[in-house]
């Protein structure tokens, strides 16, 4: 079991920690858990309400406070493009979480900004590539949304092929 705060800590640079409240706000106020499938999620006590329902996501309010317990040895936690969508999501295994990330629905997906991989409630730094013109090439959000790897716009998911994850050291 984790504290939300403690996770959230670990998410923002050592030398933004004093100017990283809105990070806090933005994930206290949007935070959500999705249920999936047959599975009840560990989690249920983060459900926003106001999204259990297919639309526009809509903020909590109040927002958390940050001392919620956070159950789960695999997590993720996604922040969205357009939306200001927060999703906290739960996975059987390690194996499980690496196929999200390396999903078209995981970090490829142009609707998602940033996808936290939190595993043991450490947040690990990770780099994903991708095979083009036989070699392997680090993908960035950046240069998917400027289409530099020859995509057409950045819901092409075609260009990415060979997807691997390589683990950095804790974030």
């Amino acid at each position: 079991m984790h504290l939300l705060s403690k996770i959230v800590d670990q998410l923002i640079p050592q030398d933004l920690q004093d100017n990283g409240d809105w990070l806090y706000k933005f994930i206290y106020t949007n935070l959500h858990v999705r249920r999936k499938g047959d599975t009840e999620p560990k989690n249920t006590h983060l459900i926003n309400p106001l999204n259990e329902k297919m639309g526009a996501f809509k903020p909590r309010n109040p927002p958390l406070s940050g001392t919620e317990k956070i159950l789960g040895d695999f997590l993720t936690l996604r922040l969205g493009t357009h939306d200001n969508s927060v999703f906290l999501d739960e996975y059987k295994d390690q194996s499980e979480l690496e196929m999200t990330i390396l999903s078209d629905s995981g970090i490829f997906n142009p609707f998602t900004k940033y996808m936290f991989a939190i595993i043991d409630g450490e947040a690990l730094a990770y780099r994903v590539t991708f095979q083009q013109n036989n070699k392997h090439v680090t993908f960035t959000k950046e240069k998917q949304f400027k289409c530099d790897y020859g995509n057409n716009g950045a819901c092409d998911l075609s260009p990415y092929q060979n997807r691997k994850i390589y683990w950095n050291q804790k974030t």
